[in-house]
């Protein structure tokens, strides 16, 4: 059986913070240079390597092919990679998403959400997509403290 980790990248692996940083360095508008941030990667793969989770991306990146081959070189240089993607429908939310993903992954023993979207914060709690989840501060991106939460949930201590 395998652990995976839902990962949105706005909020997650970038920030405010990290554009205010890239914007006073002179990447005025540092998106278009597709920057993301070192620590929130790093912090990412310190999981994935405690845990042997795959990564799943959930986020609003994988609807475009540029965006995907993009961001899948970029985890690559850390050694990430990306396992695989939540379908696009338009018409599901983004837990709706996420829990069809795992419901037609026989392999998935637990998984945990990294995203700071305000519709997946919006599930009843107690369902599978809110005590899985962590949300990140959208201004810092993926802190220790969500590490730690994402390895409890992962490990099934949380």
């Amino acid at each position: 059986m395998s652990k995976f980790i839902f990962l949105d990248i706005d909020g997650v692996l970038n920030s405010t913070n990290f554009n205010e940083y890239c914007t006073n360095n002179g990447f005025k508008e540092w998106w278009t240079y597709g920057l993301l941030d070192q620590d929130c990667i790093m912090r990412l793969k310190r999981l994935v390597k405690q845990t042997g989770a795959r990564i799943v991306l959930c986020s609003s990146w994988r609807t475009g092919c540029s965006n995907i081959a993009w961001l899948e070189q970029q985890l690559a240089l850390y050694g990430l990679y990306i396992y695989g993607t939540t379908n696009d429908n338009a018409r599901m939310g983004r837990g709706q998403q996420i829990m069809e993903w795992v419901h037609n992954h026989e392999n998935c023993d637990n998984f945990v959400i990294f995203d700071d979207d305000n519709d997946i914060r919006d599930y009843p709690p107690e369902t599978k997509v809110t005590t899985h989840l962590v949300v990140p501060l959208y201004s810092e991106g993926l802190r220790d403290v969500d590490i730690e939460e994402g390895y409890k949930i992962l490990m099934g201590q949380g």
